[in-house]
């Protein structure tokens, strides 16, 4: 085996150092040997992490990028929510394998539950649990990149990724843990970081040519500077940054979401007119094993509060099918449910028991068969929502972040979460037009380009 192809311990990086450079081998074979990619799994805080690594990676003389052929490194940043969550990020260790990189990484949450389980079963190079992420691109350079390397290098700008969007971490841990979910146990309690910190972050996204922030958090609405300052002033604080980007938040429990914070929202401008507020279920008697802290008239409630501020808002959700014990007759209150609100997308997950939690000890457990059958019919309705909010866009001027060109037009995302193109226009990835909707065709908008607002660089 050659030094390129040599395995690393399972729980340590060391060691590396003195086989994998070989200074005779001249600068095109030592600059592939830095090839390394960094796939992201699950939730926008995972997603917001991953492009912190991969700044720090490529300053730190890494060749970094979402995809590589045959990479140097992969770094996998798993999730650790639902079984399917961690099925995928097996498929991906073995695809990385399978495309020849010499060294597969686990981290993110999903490296947390058990360093022995994966060397036994899917054996990634080496696992780094949630608590270590902070200190892998080091550790990785320090093994991997020559040091006069790292020095030319370290000024380089983020490579990899959509430069439109930029998934902002403002919190982290949570601190009303669920009945079904492992992730305050891998992440611990709430932390809010300091508003300096977020904004420093959020310009250095928008010099890397982002026209859209997502701020995200474990328990995003719990987020407060200790001063009595909450999510409305943060959101207030980064838009002073100037320039022509807009705001988006991700996804806040209905608990933390009161009418206060709600009117605080409202007077920003630049705020993208969606809100994603989990759902899980449209059965109060299902909610209180869940252990979700509000009932469905709370939640209903709330959504009748966010549509009288916002005209027109999106309203996006997520439900859980197949909680332990969860009968026909609960799941008939969540559709019920869902068809009063109309949210116009819903993601659908299938339960699945995660290892120290209440409700995998719960009785009452939900076949396969029936999740499946439910997780379609949620799933069914939620297309028919989608459809139907789309379609009444017709006739309105709406925002378009781009995100990608073609021959045929610009396509993106607008500021209420749906898909659209505007035919014809060329324009840069981040830039943000505006333009009015001409139809809907199955969901995703055709938009006229009535007027065009390129996003500002000056930041």
């Amino acid at each position: 085996m050659g030094s390129s192809e040599r395995r690393v311990p399972m729980r340590s990086l060391e060691g590396m150092k003195d086989a994998e450079y070989q200074p005779g081998k001249g600068q095109a074979a030592r600059e592939a040997m830095t090839s390394l990619e960094i796939i992201n799994l699950g939730c926008k805080v995972n997603q917001s992490e991953g492009r912190v690594l991969a700044r720090r990676l490529a300053s730190l003389g890494f060749d970094v990028a979402d995809r590589w052929e045959k990479p140097r490194v992969t770094v996998i940043n798993a999730c650790a929510v639902t079984a399917a969550s961690e099925a995928k990020a097996r498929k991906e260790v073995a695809r990385a394998r399978g495309r020849g990189s010499s060294m597969v990484v686990l981290t993110g949450c999903l490296a947390g539950m058990g360093i022995e389980r994966w060397r036994e079963e899917s054996r990634p190079d080496a696992v780094v649990p949630q608590k270590g992420k902070e200190d892998l691109p080091e550790r990785l350079a320090e093994s991997l990149i020559p040091a006069d390397l790292r020095k030319r290098r370290a000024d380089r700008a983020l490579p990899v990724g959509s430069r439109a969007k930029a998934f902002i971490k403002a919190q982290d841990g949570c601190g009303h843990p669920c009945s079904y979910c492992v992730v305050p146990a891998l992440r611990g309690g709430p932390v809010s970081f300091p508003a300096e910190r977020i904004i420093g972050e959020a310009r250095r996204c928008l010099e890397e040519g982002a026209g859209e922030l997502i701020l995200c958090g474990i328990n995003l609405g719990a987020w407060g500077d200790g001063k009595g300052g909450r999510l409305d002033r943060l959101a207030s604080l980064m838009l002073r940054l100037g320039g022509g980007f807009r705001l988006r938040l991700s996804s806040i429990d209905p608990q933390d979401l009161d009418e206060d914070l709600l009117d605080g929202l409202r007077e920003i401008g630049r705020l993208c007119p969606h809100f994603h507020i989990p759902l899980q279920s449209g059965s109060d008697r299902v909610l209180r094993a869940m252990e979700r802290g509000y009932g469905s008239d709370d939640y209903l409630y709330l959504i009748e509060e966010i549509r009288r501020r916002w005209n027109d808002c999106a309203v996006t959700t997520d439900v859980i099918v197949g909680f332990p014990g969860e009968s026909e007759a609960d799941f008939n209150d969540t559709l019920e449910l869902l068809r009063e609100i109309r949210p116009s997308r819903v993601h659908v997950f299938r339960y699945s028991p995660r290892p120290g939690t209440k409700a995998a000890k719960m009785s009452g457990q939900v076949s396969e068969a029936v999740k499946r059958e439910r997780a379609a019919e949620v799933s069914c309705l939620a297309t028919t929502l989608s459809v139907e909010y789309a379609d009444s866009q017709a006739g309105k001027e709406l925002e378009l972040l781009v995100e990608r060109s073609s021959p045929f037009g610009v396509y993106g995302t607008t500021g209420n979460y749906l898909k659209a193109l505007i035919p014809g226009v060329s324009a840069e990835t981040g830039a943000l037009l505006s333009g009015r909707v001409e139809r809907s065709e199955e969901g995703l908008l055709v938009m006229n380009a009535a007027s065009s607002a390129m996003k500002s660089a000056s930041v």
